[in-house]
């Protein structure tokens, strides 16, 4: 008798929170923001293994960043100008991280997704893409 007790202890008290849960208006629950980036919530693989579109990354997300310059400094105080902005190693850019400043070349990451952006030649083409 004592076992049953408990269950039913635990049971009424779930559902006092489902419940209570259940009260909110919708405006008072969450609503995710996705700052016009692909929602993490969303699977990229379908169950029987087919890649959705938005699991890669485009060619034209990639273009809109360009390294304009580059500042290179062997003790790794390296500064890149980066679509007008000027950044250093770990800094932010673009929802990028910077992660390090090569010579030629910058490598950014975001989202666990690592790229590498060539300096853009005089020309306006780009290396390292």
């Amino acid at each position: 008798m004592r076992k049953h007790r408990g269950i039913i202890v635990i049971a009424a008290a779930l559902a006092a929170v489902c419940a209570l849960a259940a009260e909110g208006s919708p405006a008072d629950r969450f609503q995710y923001n996705d700052q016009q980036l692909r929602d993490p919530f969303e699977p990229l693989v379908t169950l029987d293994g087919r890649i959705l579109p938005g699991a890669r990354g485009s060619a034209a997300e990639i273009s809109e960043v360009v390294v304009e310059g580059i500042i290179w400094d062997p003790q790794g105080r390296s500064v890149a100008i980066i679509s007008g902005n000027m950044v250093k190693e770990l800094d932010a850019v673009q929802g990028y991280q910077v992660l390090k400043i090569k010579k030629e070349s910058v490598i950014l990451q975001r989202g666990g997704r690592v790229i590498v952006v060539g300096l853009r030649k005089k020309g306006g083409e780009q290396d390292g893409q």
